[in-house]
């Protein structure tokens, strides 16, 4: 009996296995062709560590890709990678680029990051007026974090 339960155990480990290996050839498939989402997951994949080692430079291969096409999640993570040089050099002109690219279409974490790179001359020439704009979009759109940024510099002091 305990023989078997130790099988049993054995088959379900292979079976996930094979199955997420299934699901990351699926993804890696998708992108290669062009899939701006899958490179996006790819990237998040490399990037997390999830069933692969984690390594950057690939992460950040996948989501230049992604963020070339406008994915606004990998233009986000590519402002992260930049504004921390994780899997590039760190480049904080390049992080404020990509958060932009991301912002403009709304993505709140790269609004308040952009903003604070306004608020405190990072990468961008400092602008208040700016970063109260940039954190005031995230916080309309319901961010609480937003919100509290808002409040705490008195963002509303700045707008024009």
């Amino acid at each position: 009996m305990h023989f078997l339960k130790k099988i049993l155990t054995l088959l379900v480990v292979l079976f996930v296995a094979l199955n997420s290996y299934s699901q990351f050839q699926e993804t890696m498939d998708k992108a290669n062709s062009g899939d701006a989402r899958a490179q996006f997951e790819l990237g998040m994949i490399y990037f997390e560590g999830n069933d692969v080692d984690k390594d950057y430079e690939k992460a950040m291969i996948w989501f230049e890709k992604s963020g070339s096409q406008g994915n606004a999640d990998a233009q986000n993570k590519l402002g992260f990678m930049y504004l921390l040089g994780r899997g590039v050099e760190k480049d904080l002109e390049l992080a404020a680029f990509w958060y932009l690219k991301a912002a403009e279409q709304g993505n709140n974490t790269a609004q308040i990051k952009l903003g604070f790179m306004y608020l405190h001359g990072n990468g961008v020439k400092k602008d208040l007026y700016k970063a109260s704009l940039w954190i005031e979009k995230a916080f309309k759109a319901g961010d609480a974090q937003a919100e509290n940024i808002w409040n705490q510099y008195e963002l509303w002091k700045y707008k024009k």
